[in-house]
Protein backbone atom coordinates (compact mmCIF):
# COMPACT_ATOMS: atom_id res chain seq x y z
CA UNK A 1 0.00 0.00 0.00
CA UNK A 2 1.14 3.72 -0.63
CA UNK A 3 -0.36 6.20 1.24
CA UNK A 4 -0.49 8.92 -1.57
CA UNK A 5 -2.04 5.83 -4.13
CA UNK A 6 -4.77 5.91 -1.32
CA UNK A 7 -5.27 9.54 -1.20
CA UNK A 8 -5.54 10.19 -4.60
CA UNK A 9 -8.65 7.59 -4.39
CA UNK A 10 -10.16 8.97 -1.92
CA UNK A 11 -9.64 12.51 -3.44
CA UNK A 12 -11.23 11.09 -6.46
CA UNK A 13 -14.45 9.11 -4.89
CA UNK A 14 -18.17 10.79 -4.69
CA UNK A 15 -18.98 13.42 -2.10
CA UNK A 16 -21.62 11.64 0.19
CA UNK A 17 -23.96 13.77 1.45
CA UNK A 18 -25.56 13.19 5.35
CA UNK A 19 -29.11 12.41 5.88
CA UNK A 20 -30.71 15.46 7.33
CA UNK A 21 -32.84 13.19 9.70
CA UNK A 22 -29.57 11.44 10.94
CA UNK A 23 -28.24 15.09 11.40
CA UNK A 24 -30.79 16.26 13.45
CA UNK A 25 -31.18 13.28 15.45
CA UNK A 26 -27.40 13.57 16.41
CA UNK A 27 -27.76 17.07 17.36
CA UNK A 28 -30.74 16.26 19.88
CA UNK A 29 -28.81 13.52 21.34
CA UNK A 30 -25.05 14.68 21.72
CA UNK A 31 -22.34 16.71 20.36
CA UNK A 32 -19.71 15.24 19.00
CA UNK A 33 -17.49 18.19 18.59
CA UNK A 34 -15.98 17.79 22.63
CA UNK A 35 -18.34 21.30 22.78
CA UNK A 36 -20.64 19.83 25.33
CA UNK A 37 -23.57 21.89 26.43
CA UNK A 38 -23.93 20.66 29.80
CA UNK A 39 -21.70 19.33 32.60
CA UNK A 40 -19.90 16.26 31.68
CA UNK A 41 -17.28 13.82 34.25
CA UNK A 42 -15.23 11.43 32.72
CA UNK A 43 -13.32 8.56 34.46
CA UNK A 44 -10.36 6.80 33.13
CA UNK A 45 -7.65 4.69 34.64
CA UNK A 46 -4.23 6.40 33.98
CA UNK A 47 -2.73 3.20 32.30
CA UNK A 48 -6.14 2.96 29.85
CA UNK A 49 -4.53 1.81 26.32
CA UNK A 50 -6.46 5.41 25.03
CA UNK A 51 -4.58 7.82 26.38
CA UNK A 52 -5.43 10.09 28.99
CA UNK A 53 -4.83 12.99 26.27
CA UNK A 54 -7.85 12.18 24.80
CA UNK A 55 -10.26 13.34 27.29
CA UNK A 56 -7.69 16.68 26.75
CA UNK A 57 -10.38 17.49 24.14
CA UNK A 58 -12.57 18.34 26.48
CA UNK A 59 -10.19 21.16 28.62
CA UNK A 60 -11.34 24.29 28.88
CA UNK A 61 -15.00 23.11 28.88
CA UNK A 62 -17.68 22.79 31.84
CA UNK A 63 -15.68 19.36 32.21
CA UNK A 64 -14.73 17.50 35.52
CA UNK A 65 -11.83 14.71 34.52
CA UNK A 66 -11.10 12.10 36.92
CA UNK A 67 -8.36 9.46 37.36
CA UNK A 68 -7.66 6.27 39.09
CA UNK A 69 -3.91 5.22 39.02
CA UNK A 70 -4.45 1.37 37.55
CA UNK A 71 -3.15 0.11 34.38
CA UNK A 72 -5.77 -1.36 31.77
CA UNK A 73 -9.31 -0.32 30.20
CA UNK A 74 -11.69 0.18 32.74
CA UNK A 75 -10.19 -0.96 35.92
CA UNK A 76 -11.92 1.00 38.08
CA UNK A 77 -14.41 -0.55 40.80
CA UNK A 78 -18.05 0.13 41.76
CA UNK A 79 -17.02 2.42 44.11
CA UNK A 80 -15.09 4.61 41.86
CA UNK A 81 -17.89 4.77 39.30
CA UNK A 82 -20.75 5.46 42.09
CA UNK A 83 -18.30 8.47 42.50
CA UNK A 84 -18.76 10.12 39.36
CA UNK A 85 -22.47 10.50 38.94
CA UNK A 86 -22.10 12.17 42.72
CA UNK A 87 -19.48 14.32 41.59
CA UNK A 88 -22.05 15.71 38.29
CA UNK A 89 -25.08 15.80 40.80
CA UNK A 90 -22.90 18.40 42.84
CA UNK A 91 -21.78 20.01 39.90
CA UNK A 92 -25.12 20.82 38.68
CA UNK A 93 -26.55 21.46 41.97
CA UNK A 94 -24.33 23.75 43.18
CA UNK A 95 -23.53 25.37 39.59
CA UNK A 96 -19.53 24.42 40.24
CA UNK A 97 -17.01 21.74 40.45
CA UNK A 98 -16.77 20.71 43.92
CA UNK A 99 -12.94 19.45 45.41
CA UNK A 100 -14.24 16.76 47.31
CA UNK A 101 -11.98 14.00 48.69
CA UNK A 102 -12.54 11.23 46.05
CA UNK A 103 -11.38 8.55 47.77
CA UNK A 104 -13.01 9.49 50.44
CA UNK A 105 -16.11 9.29 48.88
CA UNK A 106 -15.23 5.88 47.36
CA UNK A 107 -14.24 4.07 50.46
CA UNK A 108 -17.75 4.66 52.08
CA UNK A 109 -18.93 1.94 49.90
CA UNK A 110 -18.74 -1.69 51.33
CA UNK A 111 -15.50 -3.77 50.05
CA UNK A 112 -18.50 -6.06 47.72
CA UNK A 113 -18.12 -2.46 45.76
CA UNK A 114 -14.53 -2.32 45.49
CA UNK A 115 -13.44 -5.00 43.78
CA UNK A 116 -11.23 -4.80 40.82
CA UNK A 117 -11.75 -7.22 38.38
CA UNK A 118 -9.15 -7.98 35.78
CA UNK A 119 -10.20 -9.58 33.05
CA UNK A 120 -6.46 -9.47 31.57
CA UNK A 121 -5.54 -12.71 33.19
CA UNK A 122 -7.19 -16.45 32.45
CA UNK A 123 -9.36 -17.19 34.54
CA UNK A 124 -10.62 -13.49 35.43
CA UNK A 125 -8.90 -12.20 38.95
CA UNK A 126 -11.37 -10.59 41.77
CA UNK A 127 -9.31 -8.30 44.50
CA UNK A 128 -10.53 -6.02 46.50
CA UNK A 129 -9.10 -2.69 46.39
CA UNK A 130 -8.48 0.66 48.10
CA UNK A 131 -9.83 3.81 46.01
CA UNK A 132 -7.67 4.62 43.44
CA UNK A 133 -8.51 8.39 42.76
CA UNK A 134 -5.24 10.49 41.78
CA UNK A 135 -4.83 14.01 40.55
CA UNK A 136 -3.52 13.87 37.35
CA UNK A 137 -3.32 16.70 34.21
CA UNK A 138 -3.01 15.16 31.16
CA UNK A 139 -1.25 16.18 28.23
CA UNK A 140 -2.09 18.04 25.29
CA UNK A 141 -4.98 16.60 22.95
CA UNK A 142 -2.98 15.66 19.67
CA UNK A 143 -5.90 16.93 17.26
CA UNK A 144 -7.11 20.26 17.51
Amino acid sequence: MVLEDDLVSLAAAPRVSADASAVRWLRSSGDPSGRPRSPVVTLQALGDSTPAEHSGAYRGRDVRQLFVNRAGHRMHTAAEELVAPRVLEDRISTGCWQHADLNSLAGQHGPEMRVLQDWTTTPPREETVAPGFVTHHPGRFPRP
